[in-house]
């Protein structure tokens, strides 16, 4: 399949279709630099590459976390705005340019990216925890929707996964058996499209959600999670002040 990427970042874009190129040659890619943060403004410009290409999967990836967590209420507004941009209204407009296509065709997959912070209230994460579970709400009723209509629609629910939006602490950027790397939770969540219309996408996430949806209630997690965040937050301050101190 041809690849259509969309990201902020012109020189990762610009990576990311080099190296499928050298990867998988036959396969094209085309690239638009975009900032999701930036709202409704943006989506002409991405309607206009989709403008006659036959789009079978969507996957909506995009996501925006503050890093480190912090409370609601030390929240720029420039990051209230972009959590509601990025995380809500990609997945919605995103749909939406695609949707007819598909379904004029009978055919295709909506992948959307959702999050295990969206098992209950986050603290410290709360704008993030609430946009996933927007996320997760909208999966589900679209997939009812469109059922008999020959399109997947599919609401993945990942943990920690190692990327630069868990790189607060230490112990997130490391592959163990809660925290999985990028290859490992894509190879393993693609296997699970058609068979799964909402799943952690990974195996051991899956145990987290069933631990949190079932065993614990919301409120023991919510507390868990608002003594852990500051605790793990600290730690990882006087990390890098004895780092540096070892520099100097």
């Amino acid at each position: 399949m041809n690849i259509l990427l969309i990201a902020r970042n012109k020189d990762k874009l610009n990576d990311a279709s080099q190296l499928i190129r050298e990867e998988s040659p036959g396969v094209e890619t085309e690239i638009v630099q975009v900032d999701f943060s930036h709202g409704r403004v943006i989506y002409q410009e991405i309607a206009r590459h989709v403008e006659g290409k036959n789009i079978g999967i969507l996957v909506n990836n995009v996501g925006m976390a503050s890093n480190p967590p912090k409370k609601f209420a030390e929240a720029s507004e420039d990051e209230v705005w972009g959590h509601v941009n990025v995380n809500v209204a990609s997945v919605v407009a995103m749909t939406q340019l695609v949707l007819p296509g598909m379904l004029a065709r009978g055919r295709g997959a909506i992948i959307n990216v959702g999050s295990g912070a969206s098992c209950f209230p986050m603290p410290y994460l709360a704008i993030y925890s609430a946009t996933k579970a927007f996320v997760d709400f909208f999966s589900e009723s679209l997939s009812w929707e469109l059922r008999g209509s020959g399109i997947t629609v599919q609401t993945l629910r990942p943990c920690t996964v190692i990327t630069n939006m868990t790189s607060f602490s230490e112990n997130n950027s490391k592959p163990s058996f809660f925290v999985a790397t990028t290859k490992t939770y894509v190879t393993s969540a693609l296997a699970t499209l058609s068979h799964s219309g909402r799943t952690s996408g990974y195996w051991p996430h899956g145990l987290q959600e069933f631990l949190m949806d079932e065993v614990f209630n919301h409120r023991l997690c919510m507390y868990m999670i608002g003594v852990r965040f500051p605790a793990v937050l600290k730690a990882e301050q006087m990390r890098v002040a004895e780092e540096h101190a070892k520099k100097k």
